[in-house]
Parts: C-alpha cells; structure tokens; sequence
C-alpha cells in the first residue's frame, strides 16, 4: 500500500499530508485501514518493503527459484539467527513451527541484514537492486580496515580480493584477535589480512575440519 508522508514535524499535533484524507481513504482498499508511523517506524517499513518487494522478487526473477525458497537462504546464510526475530506457527498435530521473521525487527539489526544480504550478493554476483543509502545505513570505515585499504592502494569504493581463495572480500580480519580493551599493535598490517565470507568463518572455526589456523594466515601474510 502507498505511504504518505507526514508535514507536521510538531510534536503532539495531528498528522497533515500533501493529498487530502479523501483522496488518501479512496486509496484503502475495502476492510482496510490507515496506520499512521512515527519516523522510525516508518524508517524500517521502507527497509522491511525493500526486502520482501524488490529483493526477494528480483532474485527470484534471476534464477526461477521461489521467494519462499531465497527467504530461507538470505535468512541462513545472513546472520539471521543473530538479527531477526522467531515467530512460531502451530501445526495440526498441536507442534509449533519456528521461522524468522523480520516483523519488528529494529532499525540497527534491519540495517545490518540487509548490509550482509549486500555484502553476499557482491560476492556472488546476485544482481540486486540496493536500496536507497539511507536505509543501509552510514558505515564508516574502520580503522583497521582503513590501513589495510591504504596499503595496498584501494580507494573506498574499491572491492579487495580474499587473500586466500581469490573471492571478494568482505571483512579485513585480525589474525590475532584484538582481544578486550584493544591491542594497538593488532592494527598493523602484518596482523591484517583481507577474507571472503567462506574463510573469514574457517578462521574463527566455524566451519567444522577447514580451520584456517593462524599459522596459515601469516605463511600468506609473509608472501605478499
């Protein structure tokens, strides 16, 4: 349904638009209704119809795979678990289905889905319609990540490459780790080594028997 926005920046007074109410209720379709947002509730309702309107139905066009099915797979293999919500859903048998869901979910844990769905589809080659900037928020760049930039001559826009396997690159990681409170020396360049999302995961472990040891990272390190 099309939203409209709101005139009035006045605190406690009523809403005003540029259409007329009755040109707005001739748009509601019969048992409808009208919700009026606040300008954070209205922030995520943009980035919510981003994703299921032209994100999903888009990948879905490319490849002829259903929406239901790229649903699934964004919300796994994009930190789903860690961003979104469960909802459950009760079966005949008297069992509950979970599934995520993205229904209330606020604008910080929104706009980091919706950067890893970006980061992912860049480095698979997904042909995505981002949204417009403001919905992915402002991501500054990191310190870290700005040294290893600056090394090798990359300019902000620039896409380095996993100094492993080749692929792009979507995190400059720590190969020893930081820790609490912060290690200054970390952020040298010997310490930093550009990965893909595959072997950024093998190097914290998390893909069972193809660890990425620390060793290994500084042998490639070492042959720049």
């Amino acid at each position: 349904m099309k939203t409209y926005p709101n005139l009035n920046k006045q605190p406690g007074q009523p809403p005003r638009f540029e259409e007329t109410y009755g040109d707005i209720m001739m748009t509601v379709p019969p048992g409808g209704a009208l919700r009026v947002l606040d300008p954070l509730e209205y922030y995520t309702h943009r980035q919510r119809a981003w994703y299921r309107g032209i994100c999903l139905p888009g990948l879905s066009d490319w490849n002829g795979d259903t929406i239901l099915k790229w649903d699934e797979r964004l919300k796994k293999e994009c930190h789903g678990k860690d961003l979104l919500k469960v909802e459950y859903w009760p079966l005949q048998d008297g069992e509950m289905l979970a599934r995520l869901t993205i229904k209330k979910v606020g604008k910080k844990k929104m706009t980091q889905f919706i950067q890893e769905i970006l980061d992912l589809a860049r480095e698979k080659k997904w042909p995505i319609v981002a949204p417009d900037p403001d919905l992915r928020g402002k991501k500054k760049m990191t310190k870290h990540k700005k040294i290893y930039m600056d090394y090798f001559g990359y300019g902000e826009q620039d896409t380095p490459l996993c100094e492993v396997c080749s692929s792009v690159a979507v995190d400059v990681h720590h190969i020893e780790l930081k820790g609490i409170g912060g290690n200054p020396d970390a952020d040298c360049i010997e310490n930093l080594i550009g990965l893909c999302r595959h072997c950024h995961d093998k190097a914290h472990g998390k893909v069972a028997g193809k660890e990425l040891t620390r060793e290994t990272l500084f042998e490639i390190v070492d042959r720049r």
